[in-house]
């Protein structure tokens, strides 16, 4: 029996939720929690070689790739070290749904075009305050990141037989 109180969706947004739903960082929102996200999308389009943003710039907007590929990397007198290419359902600048916080990484396109959603961190932010479940979830998401994160920079250390001392990390 179908509810008489649900929400129908267009056709057109349970396309843009299911596409949201395979980003880990949204996916364990429901579609009604998408439906308050839909109205804060900015679809956006960047080209080869262009800058999304640089390290140490203001976190302020958080990125979802619907097409293409952004490398990450970081520069380190100079010279760019690649930390790794994201392309469709990656989330980056996860940092902006967070307040108060700056890049740690730079961010530029890679493919010949990239169609990226985004998301001001301002915005997210006053979502947050009207349903806090919303951010639950999404912080959430973004700590079991954070953890795999870790995992993999301790894996790494192991390998590399203790290049660096860890409590450069822990601070």
């Amino acid at each position: 029996m179908k509810s008489l109180f649900k929400k129908p969706y267009d056709p057109e947004d349970i396309v843009l939720f299911d596409f949201l739903q395979n980003c880990p960082l949204l996916s364990e929102l429901t579609y009604q929690e998408l439906s308050e996200i839909k109205p804060l999308l900015y679809e956006r389009e960047f080209q080869m070689d262009e800058a999304v943003y640089f390290r140490n710039d203001p976190s302020q907007v958080l990125y979802i790739i619907k097409s293409g590929e952004v490398t990450m990397s970081i520069d380190i007198e100079g010279n760019f070290e690649e930390l790794g290419r994201l392309g469709p359902f990656s989330a980056f600048g996860k940092n902006a749904i967070l307040p108060n916080t700056t890049r740690t990484h730079n961010a530029v396109t890679t493919s010949k075009s990239a169609e990226i959603y985004a998301i001001s961190g301002g915005s997210l932010q006053d979502l947050f305050e009207k349903n806090p479940e919303i951010e639950n979830k999404m912080l959430r998401s973004l700590s079991i990141y954070y953890n795999d994160y870790m995992k993999r920079l301790f894996q790494a250390y192991k390998k590399s037989k203790a290049f660096f001392e860890l409590k450069e990390v822990y601070q």
